[in-house]
């Protein structure tokens, strides 16, 4: 009697330990985002917020889903990002410099995205711009 309820108190317990060292979060298995930004990323949706720019009021927004592919962004350790856009049989090739600041800025090209998620292989940015007549937010999502 005593050897089983000792037995049952180590099983028990191996349960317990497996349980506790076997979950993982997330955070855990998070790379430094030197290392987490590097490869290829791509864009699957793009988000714009128009507002007035005279009285700031919502003036009108819209959402496309793009097709995986389609857009790609490849982030390299020589601080270059390198596009790619295939559209309508044709491919667009461009190179421009990048900085990730921290875990909320991404310089490309000079100009400023503000991160709001950063995940191994999930980036959502958000750029303001302003096109004479409207303040824009635009949102770009990034899947690797």
């Amino acid at each position: 009697m005593k050897r089983t309820a000792s037995l049952r108190y180590s099983l028990i317990g191996l349960t317990a330990m497996t349980l506790v060292f076997s979950c993982t979060k997330d955070k855990d298995d998070l790379k430094k985002p030197a290392d987490r930004i590097l490869g290829v990323w791509n864009i699957v949706k793009e988000t714009e917020v128009t507002y007035n720019k005279t009285t700031g009021a919502y003036k009108d927004s819209s959402s496309v889903d793009i097709p995986q592919g389609l857009f790609t962004i490849d982030f390299r350790s020589n601080g270059n990002v390198y596009t790619r856009i295939s559209e309508n049989g044709q491919i667009a090739l461009d190179t421009f410099r990048y900085e990730l600041e921290n875990e909320s800025l991404l310089l490309i090209d000079g100009d400023e995205y503000i991160i709001n998620k950063f995940t191994n292989d999930h980036l959502i940015t958000t750029d303001y711009y302003d096109d004479n007549t409207s303040n824009v937010k635009h949102t770009l999502e990034f899947k690797k």
